[in-house]
């Protein structure tokens, strides 16, 4: 291997006071360089890390949690009329719960009642719901995305089913 500067070659070598080989040497280190620059970009413009998935505190408090249904250990599935769709759960980051319930009453869609609660996550899918009057409610999230939420009461195993779908409260055709 020749360096990349050297003395002049001896007389007869077809390279004696060429400038050749600094120039195939720049020219080598120049592609090398392109090529590693290249590798470089290229690598980096690949696939994107992936998206980091949103906590399950982060969903929790994404929205209003409207009631779809309820279901009793998970079986006979009963689907919340209009006017029950439009009770909802709004979690708070800093862990106070809104509920705002609604159902039909004299032939017309009510708010029934509405309360402020405090909830806290506990270890991997429990959530305690803290009454104002001193009352804890232990459930179990059971499945949670950004517009689905499953919970279970663990003291009646009553599921009960929620979406970010707001029911509209009219009143079912008879």
């Amino acid at each position: 291997m020749k360096p990349a500067m050297s003395a002049p070659c001896a007389k007869g070598d077809e390279n004696a006071g060429s400038m050749r080989p600094l120039r195939t040497n720049y020219l080598r280190m120049k592609t090398l360089t392109f090529i590693a620059l290249a590798a470089m970009i290229f690598s980096s413009c690949s696939k994107d890390k992936d998206t980091p998935q949103p906590t399950v505190r982060q969903l929790l408090t994404s929205g209003k949690w409207y009631v779809e249904g309820r279901s009793l250990e998970g079986e006979t599935y009963v689907e919340a009329d209009e006017c029950e769709k439009k009770t909802f759960y709004l979690f708070f980051p800093e862990g106070e719960l809104i509920t705002e319930f609604w159902s039909v009453g004299n032939g017309a869609c009510n708010m029934t009642s509405n309360s402020a609660a405090n909830w806290r996550l506990g270890a991997d899918t429990e959530l305690f719901l803290y009454s104002s009057g001193g009352n804890v409610i232990e459930v179990r999230i059971v499945e949670i995305s950004a517009d689905s939420l499953i919970l279970i009461n663990t003291s009646d195993d009553q599921y009960l089913h929620l979406d970010k779908t707001p029911g509209n409260g009219n009143l079912p055709q008879t």
